[in-house]
């Protein structure tokens, strides 16, 4: 169907998530590799194009997790929990992006390096800042776990053949949510990883 207005609400859905991972991976930040000087404003830019490619592709999987269950969606109840809890993400993302840019602070080192340097009580707000993260990201892992486990009970309260094509659209999303997961995860210990070595060279 070439009208998107006539689409299946997964197939829209399946746009948006595409749309959140193209973000996410961040195809400004390889044009900006081209420019001699980068200010900071640009940075900022990919860097905010990055955090809401990752917050939109978060929410949409919320959404498929819990989507596809034979009940009604409202507004209030089913979307806009997981639009605040995609939206705090976001706001703390960039709060942490903002603290880490080195050239806020006139600095030349890499983020984690400027950090070291920093007044006391600016790094107990980063460190504040970055736990708060965690617990929403951890709130949003319990989510879609939860969600998981509910819509395949409600499906599997429904004849088969009743709702096939929802059945089959919630298992194609759930496995490709949960790689996407494994992906962000893998990404994200190799960035701890690369930090924590780069703290241990400093100290040596």
């Amino acid at each position: 169907e070439k009208d998107p207005r006539k689409w299946l609400v997964e197939r829209q859905w399946l746009l948006i998530f595409a749309v959140g991972l193209l973000l996410y991976q961040n195809p400004a930040f390889v044009l900006v590799q081209w420019l001699d000087e980068v200010e900071l404003s640009t940075t900022l830019l990919v860097e905010m194009l990055s955090n809401l490619g990752y917050s939109i592709t978060l929410y949409v999987l919320l959404v498929l997790c819990d989507g596809l269950r034979p009940v009604e969606h409202t507004l209030t109840w089913f979307y806009a929990p997981k639009l605040v809890l995609a939206t705090a993400i976001f706001a703390f993302s960039m709060t942490i992006t903002l603290y880490a840019l080195p050239e806020l602070y006139g600095r030349e080192q890499r983020s984690f390096e400027a950090v070291q340097v920093w007044a006391t009580d600016l790094k107990r707000q980063y460190v504040a800042v970055i736990v708060v993260y965690f617990v929403l990201t951890v709130v949003w892992l319990v989510g879609v776990i939860a969600f998981t486990f509910r819509t395949f009970r409600a499906n599997n309260r429904v004849p088969y053949l009743h709702n096939r094509y929802q059945q089959l659209s919630f298992r194609f999303f759930i496995s490709l949510g949960y790689f996407v997961i494994a992906i962000f995860s893998v990404a994200n210990i190799y960035i701890v990883a690369d930090i924590l070595a780069g703290l241990d060279d400093r100290n040596a």
